[in-house]
């Protein structure tokens, strides 16, 4: 797709400090956790208090002090900017990316946006990057044809310092954007940050069982809400057995996962008390290109940031198709190229309320009693909206009724029919259906 990219002055590979490091949660390191052990570092950890709204409030003598260390560094304040970071999670041997999710951090709402990118997307190397591993004794396919996480490999085989840069690079040819950043972490980043929490209080999704004793794999996590070790959330995290082999319910969970870990983990006096292990997971789990020069921009956001403000998304993708013996899952460029302009180039448009009648609609399961898609079905039949279909969902549950709809101005009319509704817009809902509701555990009373 055609990109309109405005370069940017890249920063070098620094010290990253204070990052909160997790494959999924990492993101809020780059934007907001690393001015946070940035000003644990500046101010000696003292002289906070806590607001009536529960966020941590610098007192006067903090000021001063967080002023005078952004002054001795080499850095000019710029206006702020939308930044952009790939985060990649890396397998045990540091190859494969297993998680590759872009955030983006807007200064001006505070608002942090996560768009996670199948790994199983069909790309196209450009001939010169494909050709520079060739040339240093790799191998790429002969028509530079491959599965997006199979990028960041390829690399590899020629240098392990192109790996990063190259997977970010066709992350940028994607969506027609410059990423400021990547953080690449390992699987124990994961695991030590979780159980340096205590632990993530989660739904986990549906039974999940694996065992491989080849690689000394086990899991075995049981339906419902529970407190998750390290070890257990990455398990869960990783668990790819879902009805149909359906990957896009994998990073559903991954997303839902997020939130949890942000709301339990981003409190700051909890971020200060575990710098000390935030900094010691940092220098031993994560290859970043975000520097100690980047992070005094990102202080003033510190004390603004809401966990609530983070919403995810997933690359929109038109169909799976098998060539060469794989199957790739097909982007659909014109609706990442929408995606692109109303997520991260900020486009504004009135949004036009579209009916209903004539959608396909998918009704699911997801409140746990059972007859609820049925009943919703009559509903909506009984107000015209007859091209439905009914099914159990295998995702996460919540208490609401959620209407995901694949453009926005959809769901208006289902949402005043069905109580305790919401409608969410995201277009890579399945591409079968315009819309989907998710009957949630409060029902439709």
């Amino acid at each position: 797709m055609p990109r309109s990219k405005v370069k940017r002055k890249k920063t070098k590979v620094g010290l990253f400090v204070g990052t909160l490091l997790t494959t999924l949660g990492v993101f809020l390191g780059v934007f907001v956790v690393a001015a946070a052990g940035f000003n644990f570092l500046a101010t000696g950890g003292a002289n906070s208090s806590t607001g009536p709204d529960g966020t941590r409030q610098a007192t006067a003598s903090e000021q001063p002090r967080i002023g005078f260390i952004q002054n001795l560094l080499p850095i000019q304040r710029q206006e702020p900017k939308r930044s952009f970071a790939l985060i990649l999670g890396v397998d045990d041997d540091g190859t494969r990316t297993d998680t590759m999710i872009v955030a983006a951090f807007d200064p001006v709402t505070t608002e942090i946006t996560l768009v996670s990118l199948p790994r199983d997307s069909r790309v196209i190397m450009p001939p010169e990057r494909a050709n520079q591993i060739r040339e240093l004794g790799g191998w790429v396919p002969a028509d530079n044809a491959m599965k997006l996480n199979e990028v960041h490999s390829y690399a590899q085989l020629g240098s392990k310092d192109l790996a990063a840069p190259f997977a970010k690079a066709q992350v940028e040819d994607i969506l027609g954007i410059e990423i400021d950043y990547y953080v690449r972490v390992d699987l124990d980043a994961f695991k030590f940050l979780v159980d340096q929490i205590g632990g993530v209080h989660f739904n986990v999704p549906m039974r999940m069982y694996y065992h491989d004793p080849t690689q000394n794999l086990l899991i075995d996590l049981q339906p419902g809400l529970q407190l998750l070790n390290g070890q257990q959330a990455l398990n869960m995290v990783r668990f790819r057995g879902y009805p149909g082999g359906d990957d896009f319910a994998r990073m559903r969970t991954q997303q839902d996962f997020i939130r949890a870990f942000v709301n339990q983990a981003m409190d700051v006096d909890s971020i200060m008390q575990n710098i000390p292990a935030f900094i010691g997971a940092t220098l031993m789990y994560v290859d970043t290109d975000f520097g100690l020069t980047d992070i005094p921009g990102y202080l003033p956001y510190l004390t603004s940031f809401n966990p609530g403000n983070i919403t995810s998304y997933t690359l929109p993708h038109s169909h799976t198709q098998r060539i060469n013996g794989q199957d790739f899952v097909i982007l659909n460029e014109a609706a990442v190229r929408e995606m692109v302009e109303e997520l991260f180039m900020g486009r504004t448009e009135a949004v036009v309320d579209i009916p209903s009648d004539g959608l396909r609609i998918q009704v699911l399961n997801g409140g746990g009693v059972s007859g609820l898609a049925r009943y919703a079905q009559d509903l909506l039949e009984l107000n015209g909206f007859t091209d439905t279909v009914i099914g159990d969902y295998q995702g996460v549950r919540a208490d609401q009724t959620r209407i995901f709809v694949s453009r926005r101005g959809m769901g208006s009319d289902i949402r005043d029919i069905l109580k305790n509704s919401t409608v969410i817009f995201d277009p890579a809902i399945d591409p079968r259906y315009d819309i989907v509701v998710v009957i949630g555990r409060l029902g439709l009373d």
